[in-house]
């Protein structure tokens, strides 16, 4: 990925085709569909989710993207 412009502005980036998806399903769901491809038989592995990551720009998006892991786990959820 190369970045084009200065930090002090908006810059766009080349993404190379062979790591972008084209979904055909909701986009949200395809993201972790990619990232997460054992998850349902790995929910509980802490292992295996700290080495997956999807980036956000904001933190509604990772709302979004909560909504859309939480609705894959068995179970009660519950926090801590």
């Amino acid at each position: 990925m190369r970045s084009k412009g200065d930090d002090s502005s908006p810059s766009c980036i080349s993404i190379p085709e062979d790591i972008l998806l084209f979904p055909t399903i909701d986009h949200m769901e395809a993201a972790v569909d990619n990232v997460y491809d054992m998850f349902y038989l790995k929910y509980n592995d802490a292992d295996y989710l700290s080495r997956r990551v999807i980036v956000c720009p904001t933190n509604s998006v990772v709302d979004k993207i909560n909504d859309v892991v939480f609705k894959c786990v068995r179970g009660v959820l519950r926090t801590a």
